[in-house]
């Protein structure tokens, strides 16, 4: 839909290619994404903090591609399987390209903003 907001890893191009408003849903940590060593911590946040910013931005449809020049792509692709484990029903898939890592999402934000 026209008024649609995406959040996703290469969110320019969101924009550049649908016209629609699109946001990261993420703060990187420069240091813990490039620099720390065998750290546990996601550099891009934790799940919730992923699920407020969403919900802040009242995003709804979450985009992953497998960008393999994109440094975040697989703190993203855990900060969503998080994400859905947490919140499952929140996330609906509505597209998978030619390989699973093509994916858009529904956001379902009154279940996303479920607690748990």
């Amino acid at each position: 839909p026209d008024n649609s907001i995406l959040v996703g890893n290469i969110d320019p191009l969101f924009y550049l290619y649908t016209g629609r408003k699109a946001v990261r849903g993420f703060d990187a940590d420069p240091y813990l994404l490039h620099y720390a060593a065998d750290t546990k911590a996601n550099p891009l946040g934790t799940p919730a903090e992923f699920r407020d910013s969403m919900l802040r931005q009242k995003a709804t449809y979450l985009i992953m591609t497998p960008n393999e020049g994109y440094s975040e792509k697989k703190h993203l692709g855990q900060l969503v399987a998080d994400l859905k484990q947490s919140w499952p029903e929140a996330l609906e898939v509505v597209y998978e390209g030619s390989t699973p890592e093509y994916r858009v999402y529904r956001i379902h934000r009154e279940l996303l903003a479920a607690s748990r």
